[in-house]
């Protein structure tokens, strides 16, 4: 469950539930993502699919499927669901759809507090005139409350902006990370702008997800290859577990020194896997080999420094 985006206003009213509805169509429209908002800005929770078929809340959860038809806004529930309905169907909907937008516009009790915690980004939404910087410095607050319970990417959408030109000066002013702005009466390219980011997020996490699980899987056939039982067979089994790895023969060997250099230095192989195979995988051969001319040395150093420092 990675794909909750949380969206924060200071205030109610700013058109940030239509300003959501509007990406999600885009997003519908042009790509073939699925999207869910749900709006927790009110007492009754709402929610709704941006891409899907009807669909009662009691039937969302029940686990009933969806038929995604591009562009068509429905509800899935429009009843008053009590507060752990809201929250199953949100972590439901973070496993049914590939995108799921929270409006949270000036809600921080403690339902509030607890949809954050699920969010997996926030986007802080701020009208783009000189109240910006007012409503930033309280966002702040949002932000150092959050930073102590959990690690949480923020970012800054600039809402309403009447003149484009005032976006570069509001963002130097606020000096904050800041994912986009839309127009007072935002277009095709303002809605196309700040779709993309979510577009790109989302395939961005797909290709970490399978990197880290490529990761895994090459630790673990590491690991079950290196079986060693006899002394004598340290050297052809280390070299057999490099070997089964999907490396270049020039990596594969300097793996296989990088490795002993760490067990003699007191790392199990297993330990030292863990470490050095995700860079191996994810670096080029020349950076790898430039790391171990450095960490070799580094160490040769240090061990001159202590001979030299031995009693005699």
């Amino acid at each position: 469950m990675g794909n909750i985006y949380t969206f924060y206003s200071p205030r109610r009213g700013s058109g940030l539930t239509t300003l959501l509805v509007q990406i999600g169509e885009w997003l519908a429209a042009h790509t073939e993502l699925s999207v869910a908002l749900f709006d927790f800005t009110s007492r009754a929770t709402n929610a709704c699919t941006l891409s899907g078929n009807e669909m009662s809340l009691n039937d969302f959860l029940a686990g009933g499927e969806y038929r995604f038809d591009p562009m068509k806004p429905v509800a899935i529930c429009d009843l008053k669901p009590d507060e752990e309905d809201s929250f199953r169907a949100l972590r439901k909907a973070a496993d049914s759809f590939d995108l799921v937008f929270v409006d949270l516009s000036n809600r921080l009790d403690q339902i509030g507090h607890q949809v954050l915690e699920l969010s997996n980004r926030i986007i802080l939404v701020a009208p783009g005139t000189e109240l910006v910087v007012r409503y930033f410095h309280k966002m702040l607050e949002l932000g150092r409350l959050l930073e102590k319970k959990e690690t949480k990417r923020m970012d800054l959408l600039l809402h309403r902006v009447r003149h484009e030109d005032e976006v570069a000066i509001l963002t130097e002013e606020i000096k904050t990370r800041m994912m986009g702005f839309v127009k007072d009466r935002p277009d095709e390219d303002d809605l196309k702008r700040v779709a993309e980011n979510f577009y790109y997020d989302y395939y961005l996490q797909k290709l970490s997800d399978r990197r880290m699980e490529h990761f895994r899987q090459a630790i673990e056939t590491f690991n079950r290859r290196l079986n060693v039982k006899e002394p004598g067979e340290l050297a052809e089994q280390l070299w057999g577990a490099v070997h089964d790895l999907e490396l270049t023969y020039n990596k594969r060997i300097l793996l296989f020194r990088w490795l002993v250099f760490r067990s003699r230095l007191g790392q199990t192989f297993s330990q030292a896997a863990m470490e050095l195979i995700p860079r191996f995988i994810a670096e080029d051969f020349n950076s790898l080999a430039r790391d171990l001319a450095v960490e070799t040395e580094s160490l040769g150093s240090l061990m001159v420094v202590a001979d030299k420092n031995r009693p005699a």
